[in-house]
């Protein structure tokens, strides 16, 4: 049988309105049923709601996420600066370390015992001999 022609008019408004076909169990067309029963939303009306309230929904998980992720890498970073770049020394009464923070009193004594002590670069010390 030969596919019956369409008015140029609805074929111009199936063009602009593409369908979109969906499966689904039979619980979910229940669902679909009788909220569109209960509140009079057809099944297109129902599609479109629920694609704005996930695109909100992933929205908001993406900007979680970026958060998440950044206070991670902070708490990672500031971590490794710790291990690579902290001095500490022992307690003189109960061994556990003393961090030096930069700029401190301890910070001052502790360069000035270095520099009286006549630390150096390795290559300036190889130069002197």
């Amino acid at each position: 049988m030969p596919k019956r022609q369409q008015p140029p008019s609805r074929a111009r408004w199936a063009a602009q309105h593409p369908t979109i076909g969906v499966h689904c169990d039979r619980e979910t067309y229940e669902k679909a049923l009788a909220l569109r029963q209960r509140h009079g939303l057809s099944f297109g009306q129902q599609f479109k709601h629920a694609l704005d309230l996930v695109e909100k929904d992933l929205e908001a998980v993406r900007a979680r996420g970026y958060a998440e992720g950044l206070e991670a890498g902070r708490r990672a970073g500031w971590t490794h600066a710790l291990t690579v770049y902290r001095l500490t020394y022992p307690c003189s009464m109960c061994q556990v370390p003393i961090s030096i923070e930069v700029g401190s009193e301890e910070a001052k004594v502790a360069t000035a015992a270095v520099a009286a002590e006549g630390w150096a670069h390795d290559e300036c010390l190889k130069r002197a001999q």
